[in-house]
C-alpha cells in the first residue's frame, strides 16, 4: 500500500515537471499539441519521431506529451 501511494506521487511531481517545462517552452508546446490536434494518430509514433518532425529536442516533446497524458508504451 506505501508503495502504492509513493508511486502516485512519484507520478505527480514528475507531471508537474512536464507541466512546468511547457511553460518555460511555450512555443514547443503550441507546435506539439497542433500537431496532435491536426493529426491524432502522431500519438502513435515514438517521442523521437515526433521530436524530428518538428525539429524540438526528443525530451521536450515526451514533456509535452506527459503532460497532455499521452506516455511513452514501454518496449518489452
Amino acid at each position: 500500500m506505501l508503495y502504492k501511494v509513493a508511486e502516485d506521487w512519484i507520478d505527480t511531481v514528475q507531471k508537474g515537471k512536464d507541466i512546468v517545462s511547457c511553460l518555460k517552452y511555450p512555443e514547443a508546446y503550441e507546435r506539439v499539441t497542433a500537431l496532435l490536434e491536426l493529426h491524432p494518430e502522431v500519438k502513435l509514433l515514438s517521442h523521437r519521431i515526433v521530436a524530428e518532425l518538428l525539429g524540438l529536442q526528443r525530451e521536450t516533446v515526451t514533456r509535452v506529451m506527459n503532460a497532455e497524458g499521452i506516455y511513452k508504451k514501454k518496449v518489452a
